[in-house]
């Protein structure tokens, strides 16, 4: 069973988030998306800690999609509740096909 954090971010959180935001190019969306698979996603250990995805130059900025400093803000929680439905897929495999 492939575990998809990514995929789920990408198609629903990310690009609800960016929505109206110059950020919410599917480009940019895509950039993002990769960066917080290599950083963010990788890191991420506590849900009472803030993450931040760096994507961008110290330029990049959009202080209402939670964008500064080239670095998307997220809650722990908002990361964490990215990777529910992937832990939720693998908790109710049948116990007959986990490995």
């Amino acid at each position: 069973m492939h575990v998809s954090v990514t995929r789920y971010s990408d198609s629903n959180y990310h690009a609800g988030k960016l929505k109206n935001s110059r950020y919410g190019t599917p480009d940019a969306l895509d950039h993002i998306t990769r960066r917080f698979d290599e950083t963010t996603k990788r890191l991420f250990r506590e849900r009472k800690d803030l993450q931040f995805v760096p994507f961008g130059s110290p330029l990049d900025k959009d202080p209402s999609a939670g964008i500064r400093g080239g670095q998307l803000k997220l809650t722990g929680q908002e990361v964490a509740d990215l990777f529910e439905p992937s832990v939720n897929g693998v908790c109710s495999t049948p116990h007959s096909l986990r490995i």
